[in-house]
């Protein structure tokens, strides 16, 4: 019974997975962000756009600049009351409000579609989440029926953004989106100089300063991070993209964001292919006292999480690389061939973070930082169960634990070190408590060696 259960379970996922296989294959088209889509039909499904790592990719930048946009959207709210205090004619303050109201229509229009892309790039998320599990070993007989209902529920959800999904696969929207956010930055900036004089923006001038100077702390985490001058900010540059600048230069979220990659680089440390499969194994087999629970969840939530995994890890080195140039930038002198090539690296790595963007919003990071949070704890559990250490005899160590040293990153980290088993699992050790334990022993053995002392003293 249970052979011919697995049986079925095989058969009915590999007819599932064989059909998402096949319209995967179909959604290889190939070409860049702005290839032409007009042979797809407008009533494709689901696995078509999931599978799609070009349309994936432009529902990032998408929601990116959506989403970058409300900045701008706030600028220009704070410029208009000074526009119309402007020493300039009736007629020009008249044109010029105009135009600001203009701008701020179109940047509303463009942030409202925000959450749309965000709906529809978690969807697909959790579409290609689902399809890993159902690829999984290890899985309970029900799993992939249950699974499969998942994937039908899924796609009658999308059929509500199929229409919006059509349109972003075949319209050129991330070029209209920089083109109005230049528009506006170019506007802000030909205002500048009536603006300096609002109250408004005094207060965003002192928020710059006390940006650029950081706590120690805080600039700790990315290294001796400069903010470039104002007058290179506010200079139109050749290539780029202006908006993303500010956000990489941006540093309100960093502790955030620090913390969100820190959790995501410490989970692909640990998880591989068979701690997957054993924790599933595992969570069909464990008695139900046990902590089942943990098990059952830590696979599903890893494989819908991945994707924002690997979007986080990539977002950091990005934002990192572009904060280490900054930091040589003040360092080598301008116009010469190195500060040159230094600032072309920054732009392309402009371009590059449009992908990445949005998950420096702070529900975003907070919604990442919970979720990750949760996966990192089920399975630091189960690896000190599933894979214990050998227990210590008396006080004898091993070879391999007397020439352990402690490195620079292992003090960074608050004292925990992190070692590597043969399962390939990365076990976590306090140090603390071990150093105060070895700190009362050695006190200890020194009072003893004093009165010691003290009674051959008196012997004498």
């Amino acid at each position: 019974m249970f052979i011919r259960q697995h049986k079925r379970r095989g058969v009915t996922s590999l007819i599932f997975l064989s059909a998402i296989s096949i319209k995967c294959v179909l959604s290889a088209v190939p070409g860049g962000l702005d290839a032409s889509y007009s042979d797809v039909p407008p009533d494709i499904g689901i696995a078509f756009y999931a599978c799609n790592e070009q349309f994936n990719r432009k529902v990032r930048v998408l929601e990116s600049l959506s989403w970058s946009v409300m900045r701008l959207r706030d600028d220009l709210i704070l410029l208009r009351p000074d526009l119309r205090q402007s020493n300039d004619s009736s007629e020009i303050i008249k044109a010029n409000i105009k135009e600001c109201g203009k701008l701020i229509d179109d940047l509303e229009l463009v942030s409202s579609a925000s959450r749309d892309y965000d709906e529809l790039r978690e969807m697909l998320n959790d579409y290609r989440g689902i399809t890993r599990r159902l690829k999984r070993e290890q899985v309970k007989p029900e799993t992939p029926a249950e699974l499969n209902t998942e994937l039908m529920h899924l796609e009658q959800v999308f059929e509500k953004k199929k229409v919006f999904a059509s349109d972003v696969l075949r319209s050129d929207t991330a070029h209209h989106y920089r083109e109005i956010a230049k528009r506006a930055l170019t506007f802000i900036r030909q205002h500048q100089i009536n603006k300096s004089r609002s109250p408004h923006f005094r207060v965003q001038e002192l928020w710059r300063e006390t940006e650029a100077n950081p706590p120690a702390s805080e600039a700790d985490l990315v290294g001796d991070i400069e903010q470039p001058a104002e007058a290179d900010s506010n200079t139109e540059s050749e290539g780029g993209n202006e908006m993303m600048r500010k956000i990489l230069n941006d540093r309100s979220e960093l502790r955030s964001f620090y913390k969100v990659q820190a959790d995501a680089k410490k989970i692909l440390d640990m998880v591989h292919e068979s701690l997957m499969n054993d924790a599933e194994g595992d969570a069909e087999n464990s008695p139900p006292d046990s902590n089942k629970h943990i098990l059952k969840y830590i696979p599903s939530r890893y494989d819908k999480s991945y994707d924002d995994i690997k979007d986080v890890i990539n977002a950091w080195n990005v934002y990192k690389r572009y904060n280490d140039i900054s930091d040589k930038m003040g360092k080598v002198y301008p116009k010469t061939p190195q500060a040159v090539e230094l600032i072309r690296e920054q732009k392309r790595l402009e371009v590059a973070f449009e992908e990445y963007a949005f998950l420096l919003r702070s529900s975003t990071l907070e919604d990442l930082w919970r979720e990750l949070s949760h996966i990192l704890h089920g399975l630091e559990l189960y690896a000190i169960n599933k894979y214990p250490k050998p227990k210590r005899h008396g006080t004898t160590l091993s070879a391999e634990e007397t020439n352990h040293q402690i490195t620079d990153e292992e003090k960074v980290t608050g004292g925990s070190y992190k070692t590597v088993s043969k399962y390939g699992i990365a076990s976590h050790m306090r140090i603390r408590k071990v150093d105060l334990s070895s700190r009362f022993l050695t006190l200890g053995i020194g009072v003893v060696q004093t009165l010691t002392a003290l009674v051959m003293i008196a012997v004498v």
